[in-house]
């Protein structure tokens, strides 16, 4: 069964469609052309007039059928909805074995989002987060919910957080689904998803016996997550600058990039226009320069949590309960990273393998050790990257006001699916 997809099957049956022939093909025309150029360009980046061009009508013909751009995206959104929900329900599972129902599940998932990762990519646009993306994931997740709570009650699947554990496997898919990964040159689709399914399912700890380190402190309290961190002093040259960012992140995570202004930025760090342009060269400058600033404040944070641990496995713990701790107090930069893969895909490349290097050496003396089962500490590293990316913009960043007692839940969840896996 293909897994792509093959819109220009469904495009026909788009909603509200003309009564004449003729209305019909020039409305999925319409829809066909929108779908490439969101493709090309992104969302922001495309405009009617573009689509009309491609389609060889007039705007006045476009807007027969469209009111404006966000109701076309809207309904290729639908579509492609719709056709994961037709072709997932083709699958007959409960024939097959547990092992083989999960494969063909995952599967399914995992070559859905790499066909489609373009689309993927494009949800991360902040004009689209609260309108589109949401809904569109949790459309996607509430299969796999369901899923995993029958396997549950059958005592295939341990009882952890479903909702957690769905958006953990589309999260482990998109990371693994990057075109530049080392590792994918190496191995095929179908080993891919074998290796993937082998962690997910068995988890990664070794043979060596866990023991928590005894220099450690307990794991911070829930209410404790949201304390800022402890404020440094700086030159008054790195404080304008660090004025300049803690500006950028707050307006680029308000309005996006696309529709943020330098003048807003310095409104809000109360500093002269003139002034912006002595540390930034324009827009594009600072959102690369602020990227790399969190990037470095984050991994920094996450070191200093986990230097004195001698285990990986008790430094993956403490590393993601620093790292939710991270996405609680910059909820708005967090929802620009996605969107940065759009507005510069090589920023947004070198953002996500600046993380997964120290991921990957210490995932590997972790092996040598014994504490992490022997498995590709690239994949193993994008698959955790992935999956609590996915958790903290699910639980931190799109519902901020979910209680702390619930966060913790999910965080024990999370650590129960990554250390032991999901199989009972």
């Amino acid at each position: 069964m293909p897994v792509s997809m093959n819109l220009s099957q469904n495009f026909s049956k788009a909603i509200k469609l003309p009564p004449t022939p003729k209305g019909r093909s020039t409305r999925t025309t319409l829809l066909k052309n929108a779908h490439t150029l969101f493709k090309e360009k992104g969302y922001y980046a495309s405009s009617i007039s573009e689509i009309c061009h491609r389609s060889n009508v007039t705007m006045g013909t476009f807007y027969k059928y469209f009111r404006n751009k966000e109701e076309i995206f809207s309904e290729l959104t639908h579509l492609i909805v719709q056709d994961f929900k037709n072709k997932i329900g083709e699958m007959d599972l409960y024939p097959l074995d547990f092992e083989e129902r999960f494969r063909k599940n995952f599967s399914f998932l995992f070559k859905y989002i790499k066909e489609n990762f373009h689309f993927h990519k494009i949800l991360g646009e902040s004009e689209l987060v609260d309108r589109v993306t949401i809904s569109f994931y949790e459309n996607i997740v509430q299969y796999y919910k369901k899923y995993i709570q029958k396997e549950i009650r059958e005592g295939k699947i341990k009882k952890l957080d479903p909702l957690a554990l769905a958006y953990g496997l589309i999260g482990i898919s998109y990371f693994n689904a990057f075109e530049w990964l080392k590792w994918k040159r190496r191995k095929t689709t179908e080993k891919t998803i074998d290796l993937l399914i082998d962690f997910i399912l068995n988890g990664i700890n070794g043979v060596t016996p866990l023991k928590k380190s005894m220099t450690m402190p307990p794991p911070p309290s829930p209410d404790k997550l949201l304390q800022p961190p402890i404020e440094r002093e700086l030159s008054r040259g790195d404080q304008t600058k660090n004025n300049l960012f803690q500006a950028a992140e707050e307006i680029f995570g308000h309005y996006g990039f696309n529709r943020a202004s330098i003048a807003e930025i310095t409104r809000r760090a109360n500093v002269a226009l003139g002034t912006f342009y002595i540390y930034f060269k324009n827009k594009e400058d600072i959102l690369e320069s602020l990227v790399k600033h969190i990037c470095h404040q984050m991994r920094k944070e996450i070191q200093m949590a986990v230097f004195s641990i001698e285990d990986r496995r008790e430094a993956e713990r403490v590393g993601i309960l620093k790292f939710f701790e991270f996405a609680r107090e910059h909820q708005a930069i967090y929802r620009l990273i996605p969107e940065t893969e759009m507005v510069n895909a090589e920023v947004g490349k070198w953002y996500y393998q600046k993380i997964a290097k120290g991921y990957i050496q210490g995932l590997r003396k972790g092996i040598e050790a014994g504490q992490i089962r022997k498995q590709d500490p690239e994949l193993i590293a994008y698959s955790l990257m992935g999956l609590t990316h996915f958790i903290a913009l699910r639980w931190i960043v799109w519902n901020p006001s979910t209680r702390a007692k619930g966060q913790l839940k999910i965080f024990n969840d999370v650590m129960e699916f990554i250390l032991y896996g999901l199989r009972r």
